[in-house]
């Protein structure tokens, strides 16, 4: 009976490497080459996934690198273990996921193809709260003060920081700002 190829799923802390085991239910009496891919979900390949990717044929004892090329599973071995990086950025973002398939160019198999999802858990701080004129208070966004301390902006956040928050406003010839949560960066490692 032909063996069948199947994909786990990895799921991660975005910084880590997705592990994805691509394997056989069972040895087979012939190698089996398969093209391995990576497809964007809602996670990006090559901005939320990282390099080099490694592949091994003995459960990560040696890892060689990945160069897009087919890679080979021998007669008695069931198991390749995929290596993929994903990347630690300064965004906060949603939990974001990309798709790994494993299509197969020779062998006898039971299937031509085996899928796989790779989630990427995001590990930044959701940074939220208030952004008001430092003279008059309010949060009408505009720029109405006068004297020393005109057209300074005051922001209170919501939810305690151990890191530094840089946030951009751009303020302009009427006086008006926009203020927009999602404009900011969070650099991280920054202890106070």
């Amino acid at each position: 009976m032909p063996a069948t190829i199947a994909v786990n799923n990895a799921t991660v802390w975005e910084g880590n490497n997705l592990v994805f085991d691509i394997s056989l239910n069972h040895t087979s009496c012939y190698a089996v080459t398969f093209t391995p891919s990576l497809t964007s979900g809602t996670a990006t390949v090559g901005t939320d996934t990282g390099t080099p990717v490694y592949y091994s044929l003995d459960g990560g004892g040696t890892l060689i690198t990945w160069t897009g090329a087919d890679i080979t599973i021998p007669s008695g071995v069931t198991t390749v273990t995929f290596i993929v990086p994903s990347v630690n950025d300064v965004f906060d973002e949603q939990t974001e996921t990309f798709t790994i398939t494993a299509s197969v160019t020779s062998g006898n198999t039971s299937n031509t193809s085996a899928s796989g999802i790779g989630t990427i858990l995001d590990n930044d701080i959701e940074i939220s709260g208030t952004v008001f004129n430092d003279l008059d208070r309010l949060t009408d966004f505009t720029v109405d003060g006068t004297g020393t301390n005109a057209g300074g902006l005051h922001a209170s956040l919501t939810n305690p920081v151990t890191h530094e928050v840089i946030a951009c406003v751009s303020v302009n010839a009427s006086g008006t700002y926009s203020f927009n949560s999602n404009y900011h960066s969070v650099m991280e490692n920054t202890q106070y």
